[in-house]
């Protein structure tokens, strides 16, 4: 699960990475002429990445939210075993009581 965590984020960066390089065609558009067709291709691309960037990143969070809500369901102690315990420590207690009083 872990591995899964880092690999969604790690895929997160990269959409990330790949969706600011198609916004730098617009900085280029200045010095060169540029289609009004690769405008239209290149904002595509890159808001299809943002959204690929948004996607990973909430699936990261929640494989990693459910890993530990797992952890902490596995190895929280049963309310009964402590109750149980108490009682016979409470009842260990008496005995030697009375057993010290005879």
């Amino acid at each position: 699960m872990r591995n899964a965590t880092l690999i969604c984020y790690l895929f997160s960066l990269l959409s990330f990475g790949i969706g600011y390089s198609k916004t730098l065609v617009y900085k280029n558009a200045i010095i060169e002429q540029v289609n009004t067709y690769d405008y239209t291709i290149n904002s595509s691309l890159a808001t299809s990445f943002f959204v690929l960037t948004i996607f990973f990143a909430v699936a990261g969070l929640a494989i990693y939210t459910l890993r530990i809500m797992e952890y902490k369901v596995h190895n929280e102690p049963n309310i009964s075993d402590r109750v149980g315990n108490r009682k016979e420590t409470i009842s260990c207690k008496t005995q030697s009581v009375y057993s010290c009083d005879n």
